[in-house]
């Protein structure tokens, strides 16, 4: 059996700017604009902000890899270890499917011969709804 290895190297936008130059800029504006479109964000005044909020307030990175077919992808992330520490992990999760899960349902489906169809949802965390909390945090 051939043996298969993959090693997928992430650069910060800085270092990828570096390395690719004008496709790493049109990748991370590829991905800032779709959120952007989405209205992700919404400006705030930094003085109308309680102290509390502005330890609190996190900031974005955008990292880069290159694909397999040489393309460049952008994903942009909060930075989250912020709030490590200052908020409970129960309001700050973000719920991910285990690889090995994946992997499992995977090689099930295989060996049942089952159709198996796949999906991408652009964006899909931010299109979530979240409800404003109501007790004034």
């Amino acid at each position: 059996m051939d043996e298969f290895c993959s090693f997928v190297q992430t650069y910060s936008l800085s270092q990828g700017l570096k390395k690719w130059g004008e496709r790493a800029k049109t990748s991370a504006i590829k991905e800032v604009k779709q959120l952007h479109d989405q209205v992700v964000f919404k400006p705030i005044d930094v003085a109308s902000l309680t102290q509390r909020e502005r330890e609190l307030a996190m900031e974005s990175l955008l990292f880069l890899v290159e694909k397999k077919d040489l393309s460049i992808k952008s994903r942009m992330v909060a930075n989250g270890s912020i709030q490590r520490g200052k908020v409970p992990k129960s309001e700050s999760a973000s719920p991910t499917t285990l690889s090995e899960s994946i992997t499992m349902t995977g090689a099930i489906d295989a060996e049942e011969r089952r159709d198996v169809m796949s999906s991408d949802i652009p964006n899909a965390f931010v299109q979530a709804f979240v409800p404003k909390k109501t007790n004034g945090e």
